[in-house]
């Protein structure tokens, strides 16, 4: 029996070394998969070229040199400011409110022109027409109205594109009722 055993063992040591020669050719011809390199950084110096070009020789020139002596006076623009939006021009153009007498109020429509400081128009509304003229003083209108064989006077005050103000009968500025119009857009 033990050289049948021999046989035996024989073969299966045979086996084994073939079966490591195999993986060791599987390894060795795997080898950058199984253990890839690292990855280095490569340095290329790349030399200029150089033009073969020859270059004609030139005779330096004199410069010509400035015979003034004057200081040069450099202009630096100045960015320009926008304008400004435009200032409605106070107590001027059509104006329509409310102008009320005591308890009673009605729709009112004033035209106003304005050179300088003085101010003349008309007014309308309901049954009543007039006319009127005064002066500004800033933002204030103070103005003699009349209307028919009515007359008084009034003083009002421009809030922007809005008039607010009150009226009398004869030299009372107040007292008779009040007004309050906005200046009419044109579209």
């Amino acid at each position: 029996m033990s050289g049948e055993n021999k046989g035996g063992n024989t073969q299966i040591i045979v086996a084994l070394i073939g079966l490591a020669g195999i993986l060791g050719g599987g390894v060795i011809a795997n080898w950058d998969k199984i253990f890839p390199p690292a990855q280095q950084s490569q340095t290329v110096v790349v030399e200029p070229i150089k033009p073969q070009v020859s270059q004609p020789k030139v005779d330096p020139q004199p410069v010509a040199q400035p015979t003034r002596n004057d200081p040069v006076t450099y202009l630096a623009k100045t960015p320009r400011k926008p304008a400004p939006p435009p200032v409605p021009k106070l107590f001027h153009g059509s104006y329509t409110g409310i102008m009320s007498e005591g308890s009673e109020s009605i729709s009112i429509q004033f035209t106003l022109q304005r050179t300088g400081n003085r101010v003349t128009g008309s007014y309308s509304g309901g049954t009543e027409n007039g006319k009127l003229q005064g002066t500004v003083n800033g933002n204030i209108l103070t103005y003699n109205w009349q209307a028919g064989e009515y007359a008084g006077r009034g003083i009002t005050v421009a809030e922007g594109n809005r008039i607010v103000g009150t009226w009398g009968y004869g030299d009372e500025i107040s007292g008779a009722g009040e007004t309050i119009a906005q200046k009419t857009v044109l579209h």
